[in-house]
């Protein structure tokens, strides 16, 4: 589940940085942020096919990866995000979605290095969240820090 969400939201990243909404000023971070995005899906590769399990595969469309983020439920779409303010909106919701994954998932996790991987994405990924929330709202910062911990948001 962990590598289905990162990958949502690593073509998420991909595919709103290629339309063009997204403004010079931001497109450099949501850069570095779709890259670690992409290495994240590269680490829990390598981990699952070590485990002797087979990888899932990738959205490779717009509406396939809409449909997947609707089941993780991230409200807005990508056939939607024509703005960066939507865009914008999209990627926090599947930041949310993605550190409820690790949060769900660090407690059923029992081997060491899978434990330390989920925990070191986790805090990137509200990291993200956090650095996208401050885009929309730069000044109050209970708007762009809403928390003290961080559950994300996880079925």
């Amino acid at each position: 589940h962990l590598l289905e969400t990162e990958q949502v939201v690593a073509f998420a990243y991909e595919q709103l940085l290629s339309i063009g909404v997204i403004g010079a000023e931001s497109a450099q971070m949501l850069a570095q942020f779709s890259d670690h995005e992409q290495q994240h899906v590269r680490t829990w590769a390598v981990d699952l096919r070590g485990l002797g399990a087979v990888p899932p595969t990738a959205p490779v469309s717009v509406d396939a990866a809409d449909a997947a983020l609707g089941k993780l439920r991230v409200t807005a779409r990508l056939t939607d995000a024509g703005t960066e303010r939507k865009a914008v909106q999209l990627l926090i919701g599947a930041e949310e979605a993605i550190a409820g994954a690790y949060y769900t998932a660090i407690s059923k996790l029992e081997d060491p290095h899978l434990l330390q991987t989920a925990a070191q994405a986790m805090a990137a990924e509200s990291q993200h969240a956090m650095a996208l929330r401050r885009v929309l709202h730069p000044r109050p910062v209970d708007r762009f820090v809403p928390n003290a911990f961080v559950q994300g948001s996880h079925r």
